[in-house]
């Protein structure tokens, strides 16, 4: 397994599917434009062939995971995350996919927003 990824194991009963995860990179962004980040493909990946893995995203702030702030949607079909930063934004916010599949199996991917 290559730097970055991860095996998440959240299969119960003695079930041998899991969900592989990958970290995406991490980026930047300036407030007042608008930004578009797609996850990669290979962020989550089923073991099973025929698993159907289903993404979600929050934000991590305090070590809380939240909904995403208003200015940020998230596009479960396109795997991409927009928004425009408003001017009084953080620094850094942290965003965590999370990959759930047919079979209840869950893996969690996180990375960063920088703003400058």
């Amino acid at each position: 397994m290559s730097a970055g990824q991860k095996d998440a194991d959240a299969a119960i009963g003695g079930d041998s599917r899991f969900i592989q995860v990958k970290d995406p990179e991490n980026m930047e962004t300036k407030p007042g434009v608008q930004f578009v980040y797609t996850l990669p493909e290979d962020t989550f990946i089923d073991s099973d062939p025929d698993g159907v893995i289903t993404v979600q995203m929050r934000i991590k702030e305090a070590g809380v995971i939240k909904d995403l702030p208003n200015w940020l949607t998230f596009d479960n079909t396109m795997m991409q995350v927009r928004g425009v930063v408003p001017s009084d934004a953080a620094d850094l916010y942290i965003l965590r996919a999370i990959g759930r599949d047919q079979w209840g199996n869950e893996a969690a991917a996180e990375f960063e927003v920088r703003v400058r």
